[in-house]
């Protein structure tokens, strides 16, 4: 691997946000927005990458960053409430923008929005050198790019104009760097494309790398943006992390928000009201209920926001007291108007009944709004002093204007054609499905199979077979063994289960990770590093309980179970390989912390087996017994019932 700079790579850094820009860049090539575009998104907490390349001859590079290294960006950026959006052109101008010259404009576009990130990769292809008709067709290029009618004459590529407007052109230095799969840097390949790689070299302030193989090229663009996360968003103080996290949740579902009048005024009316101080919004998972509650918060300028304490259910799931404690802190320093709990539902019985009681006992008491699923009815005692909204999905032109607005973020965008083939399926009235969807497409990087890849992900009937194809997806790239097993284990818990028991019960990851579970003993430390990106991947569909993992998300619940579990003979071996699995953590000698949470699960799928016997044994052994009746004396009782009944 070859790294090329005119300075040192000691020596080479990338542009610091706290530093002032050069303001003097070549007003030829200045971009729209100037310095105020860094200075926002930075302030916005906001990394946008725009990815430069040829595309027929970069499909499995693409596909790398987008399949495996963004997801990982993108949750780590989230740990810090950084959103990391990557700009992948491969498809999202429609025909009709391609035939009135709309090709370049988007791209320069783009690239203006992503400033100060740039990925550039060079290949064996120069690419696509446009007319000038292209330019002359239009109006936004003629006012805003004059700079590329010269270029067209010259004979650039689309491709070269993209380094040269968003990178070599520029007098202040941005955080970019350009990798080769077409021959090494000092030996290219072809005229145009030395010419160009030359005019890398010779300016002398970017990273310049040779990059043989996907899984090479991935890295090394990893490591660079965790570098600029860095840089620009050091970690945050550990008091810090809960309030970032719940922010960034908040104004993802904010920027994505559609304003339905009538919801609005649900919400609008109940808090102008003083006769009921709560609010249950229920509605089935995927309706809107989380937008809407965002959308109302982040509403004329944050006003909302800043009275509310809020907490939105997520991947690391915090237990009722946690929020009590979070909800207690910010009400000492701030006059809270206002609390939000989402998914109360997933609350056992004696949490909701103690936050109950917290909020009961509260001397001012701000309003209340709690949110629940569809079919969840336990709500006493706070559905007797509660007003009450069921939501309904989305009407046909929210739906489309929302299809529109999401993937303008990603700088695309579909055509009429394929948008009404997406709204006119019954599936999409659920927002939740129709998200996914454009994620999926989002990771696709075919264009003339675009449409190819919309069928496949609309041939479903059901919400659990449309979260099928979602799983077969994840089954190409880790693996249909490891997937399944990986699921299946996260749907069979009740307790949840730590990581290092999912690496034992699931095998992860045999292949991809190059690591085998013979050297687990030896290197646990560094298996658990590796699955965290293979459980990263997955975190919309889990669910973290203090340390214990299970499934999350309802439809993929179900969907888990008619792909993997329909036959009972597959179903109890894996429930032993879980007990197998737990109870060597368990011992029999004496109670130790690693009981925590795996007695409790061993005793549960020793229940779900049938086995009277077993599950008898099992309680009645030192540490199992000892450890329950201490800790679950309630749960024990029951389980030795069930184990000792006739019936």
């Amino acid at each position: 691997m070859v790294f090329l700079t005119n300075q040192s790579r000691e020596e080479h850094h990338f542009v610091n946000p706290n530093e002032q820009p050069s303001v003097g860049i070549n007003e030829k090539y200045n971009a729209a927005k100037g310095d105020a575009s860094v200075k926002t998104s930075i302030e916005r907490r906001v990394i946008k990458v725009f990815i430069s390349s040829t595309f027929k001859d970069m499909q499995k590079e693409r596909d790398y960053l987008m399949n495996t290294i963004f997801p990982e960006l993108k949750r780590i950026a989230a740990k810090r409430n950084v959103t990391f959006v990557p700009i992948d052109l491969r498809w999202g101008i429609t025909e009709e923008e391609s035939k009135s010259g709309k090709v370049m404009e988007l791209c320069l576009q783009e690239i203006d929005n992503a400033i100060p990130f740039f990925i550039g990769i060079i290949g064996e292809r120069y690419g696509w050198c446009p007319p000038v008709e292209e330019f002359r067709k239009s109006r936004l290029l003629r006012e805003k790019y004059p700079w590329v009618e010269q270029d067209i004459e010259q004979g650039l590529s689309v491709t070269e104009m993209e380094m040269q407007y968003g990178v070599l052109r520029r007098k202040e230095r941005i955080n970019a760097a350009f990798f080769t799969t077409g021959g090494t840097w000092d030996a290219p390949v072809g005229g145009r494309i030395a010419k160009l790689k030359r005019a890398i070299i010779k300016d002398g302030r970017y990273p310049i790398i040779d990059s043989f193989t996907p899984e090479e090229f991935g890295k090394k663009v990893k490591n660079m943006y965790l570098q600029f996360l860095e840089q620009y968003f050091p970690e945050v103080p550990s008091e810090e992390t809960d309030r970032l996290s719940q922010a960034l949740i908040a104004e993802s579902h904010a920027d994505i928000y559609i304003p339905v009048e009538e919801n609005e005024e649900v919400i609008d009316a109940f808090l102008a009201q003083d006769e009921r101080p709560a609010l249950i919004i229920k509605g089935e998972q995927g309706v809107g209920k989380t937008a809407l509650l965002s959308g109302c918060l982040y509403k004329n300028g944050k006003a909302l926001e800043r009275q509310t304490a809020y907490h939105f259910f997520n991947y690391q799931r915090k237990s009722i007291y946690s929020i009590i404690k979070q909800f207690e802190e910010k009400m000492s320093k701030e006059n809270v108007k206002l609390l939000i709990v989402n998914r109360f539902d997933d609350y056992t019985e004696n949490e909701q009944q103690s936050f109950f009681e917290w909020y009961t006992s509260l001397e001012h008491q701000p309003k209340l709004i709690i949110t629940i699923l569809d079919y969840y009815q336990q709500l006493s005692p706070i559905a007797n002093i509660s007003l009450s909204f069921d939501m309904e999905p989305l009407a046909e032109s929210y739906r489309r204007q929302f299809i529109t607005e999401y993937l303008k973020h990603f700088g695309k965008k579909l055509s009429e054609t394929q948008t009404n083939v997406i709204l006119t399926h019954p599936l999409c009235t659920n927002m939740l499905i129709l998200k996914t969807i454009l994620d999926e497409l989002l990771l696709f990087g075919k264009f003339e199979l675009l449409d190819h890849r919309i069928a496949e992900l609309l041939d479903a009937k059901t919400p659990a077979n449309f979260f099928q194809k979602v799983l077969e997806r994840f089954e190409k790239q880790y693996g249909r063994k490891q997937i399944r097993a990986f699921f299946s284990a996260a749907s069979l818990t009740y307790f949840g289960l730590k990581s290092e028991d999912l690496i034992g019960i699931a095998d992860v990851d045999m292949k991809e990770l190059e690591f085998s579970l013979s050297t687990a003993l030896k290197d646990l430390k560094k298996i658990k590093f590796e699955y965290q990106h293979f459980e990263d991947n997955f975190q919309e569909y889990l669910v973290n309980r203090d340390g214990f993992i299970s499934l999350a998300h309802t439809y993929m619940l179900k969907a888990v179970e008619e792909r993997y579990l329909a036959d009972d003979k597959a179903e109890k071996k894996l429930r032993k390989k879980i007990i197998e699995q737990l109870e060597l953590h368990i011992g029999i000698s004496k109670v130790t912390e690693k009981c925590n949470g795996r007695v409790e699960e061993v005793a549960y799928q020793y229940m779900m087996l049938g086995n009277k016997s077993d599950l008898e044994y099992f309680l009645e052994s030192d540490v199992p017994r000892t450890y329950l009746k201490k800790n679950q004396p309630d749960l024990f009782n029951t389980l030795l019932e069930i184990a000792t009944s006739e019936e």
